[in-house]
């Protein structure tokens, strides 16, 4: 509801009537990542973990809040490995953290490793095949790329079809039919993503949709669109940041583009 403050005073409240609990300070946590108050939410988690050691969403928000703070950090990397590797999360954040950080070789030998064809969790689903597509990419090995897109295009297709709405499925399709350059295929999901669930429905999971349309531009040549998205998060409590950006390769393209240079010392994070 956007009522950040509140949420913030209330789950103060919850930890001093349940001193002993970790689950408010990983809430205070969350809700300071995605506010920017990064050294707030490091040390609420760092509380919760010492709380609750065998827990592991102390260790997910702590490793979220680094990532927007610092980019791709050792404490972050820490913080995931610590996370138990079964966890539905652990996947996700641990591919991440290798492509943040350009261990791209690592990060495709992580993929292998992982069961079944999918990574699916709360704010996304995507195919094993797209994540391998992004580091073939970045290792410049286009015709994989473009092979495992086709895979994932083909899975994703498949789960539109049987779970039509779903907004997973359809943003991470649109970022398939982007990569492979169907243009109008492509905006059509990742708005229709957004049309079933919007940000002013919900602050918080309604923000991956509006990232992946970002990054549907970005793929497509619109920079202008793309950075009408960055500008926007970077303006509003969300996961995207400064630090960020400067490290996932989804942007890398935007990199030489002055308004992104602007945009990344206009909001540049303190370090401390």
């Amino acid at each position: 509801m956007r009522r950040w403050l509140e949420a913030f005073d209330e789950y103060e409240k919850a930890c001093q009537l349940s001193p002993r609990d970790p689950s408010p300070l990983v809430e205070i946590a969350i809700t300071g990542w995605l506010y920017r108050r990064y050294p707030e939410a490091v040390a609420a988690a760092n509380k919760a973990i010492s709380i609750a050691p065998d827990q592991t969403w102390p260790y997910l928000a702590k490793g979220f809040a680094c990532w927007s703070w610092h980019g791709a950090s050792d404490e972050a990397r820490k913080a995931f490995e610590l996370a138990p590797p079964e966890h539905d999360w652990s996947p996700w954040v641990r591919y991440w953290q290798m492509v943040y950080e350009g261990d791209y070789q690592d990060a495709l030998d992580y993929l292998a490793s992982v069961p079944g064809q999918w990574v699916k969790i709360k704010i996304d689903a995507k195919p094993l095949a797209m994540y391998e597509a992004y580091v073939h990419d970045e290792l410049g090995q286009f015709e994989l790329a473009s092979t495992a897109y086709q895979d994932a295009k083909s899975l994703l297709e498949a789960e539109v079809k049987e779970y039509p709405n779903d907004p997973r499925y359809h943003s991470s399709l649109g970022v398939a039919y982007a990569a492979l350059g169907q243009k109008e295929n492509a905006i059509r999901e990742g708005k229709r993503a957004l049309e079933l669930y919007p940000l002013s429905s919900d602050a918080v999971y309604g923000l991956p949709y509006v990232i992946d349309l970002a990054h549907i531009y970005t793929l497509l040549n619109d920079d202008d669109n793309a950075l009408d998205i960055i500008e926007q998060q970077l303006s509003i409590p969300s996961m995207i940041s400064a630090p960020l950006l400067e490290v996932d390769p989804r942007w890398r393209r935007l990199h030489t583009h002055p308004r992104f240079q602007r945009l990344l010392k206009k909001y540049a994070v303190p370090e401390r």
